[in-house]
């Protein structure tokens, strides 16, 4: 009798094995930035949301959203999650810059412009923000400006072929055919 109370005491006590299951891992940051890399956004875009229930406050998680919401291509959310980046980090050109990338690509240049110029107060010389900037610049018709930006990146890297690609087509748009052709050469 004793054995069978004994026994009985410990099925039910003893957990099931649906019951001792262990919580699932929080990913890390690292994890969600390497599938944006792999070019997958939509499960990087997945896996930050347990990154932002576990640390809401870090800007480095929003950020991540912001760039796969942009690798979507879906920049008005790209935006919300951006200005919750930079309100945690306001001082980080990246975040500027990525803000300005969801502005250019909702067609308002002259937000996107201030985004990059912004990004390039936190960073100076940054050849991505400048390109970014000279595409603004493009959006708005400032073929001058668009120039100058560019002409600045390729001064730090004479090959950089979006910066090269862009100049040509800024000069092309001016009606420099000559100097566009020349940068075109240099891309081929």
């Amino acid at each position: 009798m004793r054995t069978l109370l004994l026994l009985t005491l410990l099925y039910v006590f003893t957990p099931l094995p649906s019951q001792a299951q262990t919580p699932e891992p929080v990913p890390t940051l690292a994890q969600a930035q390497q599938l944006l890399a792999q070019q997958r956004p939509l499960e990087a875009l997945q896996l930050s949301q347990s990154l932002l229930t576990a640390h809401p406050e870090q800007a480095a998680v929003w950020a991540l959203r912001g760039e796969c919401l942009l690798a979507l291509e879906r920049p008005r959310e790209a935006l919300v999650e951006l200005r919750e980046a930079i309100a945690r980090d306001e001082n980080n050109g990246r975040l500027w810059q990525l803000r300005g990338e969801a502005f250019w690509a909702t067609g308002e240049g002259v937000k996107a412009l201030s985004n990059f110029t912004r990004a390039l107060e936190l960073t100076p010389a940054d050849p991505e923000a400048l390109i970014g900037r000279s595409r603004a610049h493009l959006l708005l018709g400032s073929l001058d400006a668009a120039i100058s930006d560019l002409s600045a990146v390729l001064a730090q890297d004479p090959q950089q072929l979006t910066a090269l690609a862009l100049r040509a087509h800024a000069l092309t748009r001016k009606g420099k055919h000559d100097a566009a052709l020349q940068d075109y050469h240099q891309i081929l």
